[in-house]
C-alpha cells in the first residue's frame, strides 16, 4: 500500500497511532478498541477529523506493513503470556477408552 499525497500524515503522528494501537493491542484488547483508542491519539495529535478512522486504518496497515513486529509485538506477547491451552476435541484414535484399565 502507497501513500497518496493526500494521506501523508507527520511521522509524529504516525508514531502516536502506533503507540495508541500497540498498547490497546498489549493489553488484549479486540481490534476495535484498539482502533478507537488509536484514533482518540490521531485526534489529539491534530489529525483531521473528516474521516480519521479511514486514516488511522490506512496508518496502521502502513505501520504493519513496515514494522510488523514493533506493532505486533505487545498483542503476541500478551497471547502468549494469556493463551489457554485447548482440549484436543479428537483424541488419537490410539489411546485406549477410559473405561479399559
Amino acid at each position: 500500500m502507497t501513500l497518496d499525497p493526500d494521506q501523508s500524515w507527520p511521522a509524529e503522528t504516525m508514531r502516536t497511532v502506533g503507540r495508541a494501537w500497540r498498547a490497546a493491542a498489549g493489553e488484549g484488547k479486540d481490534p476495535l478498541p484498539c482502533v478507537e483508542a488509536a484514533e482518540a491519539a490521531f485526534l489529539a495529535a491534530g489529525g483531521r477529523a473528516e474521516d480519521p478512522r479511514q486514516s488511522v486504518l490506512a496508518i496502521v496497515a502502513h505501520l504493519v506493513r513496515d514494522h510488523g513486529d514493533w506493532m505486533c509485538g505487545p498483542r503476541e506477547a500478551w497471547l502468549s503470556r494469556n493463551r489457554r491451552p485447548e482440549p484436543d476435541p479428537w483424541p488419537s484414535i490410539f489411546d485406549p477408552p477410559e473405561t479399559v484399565g
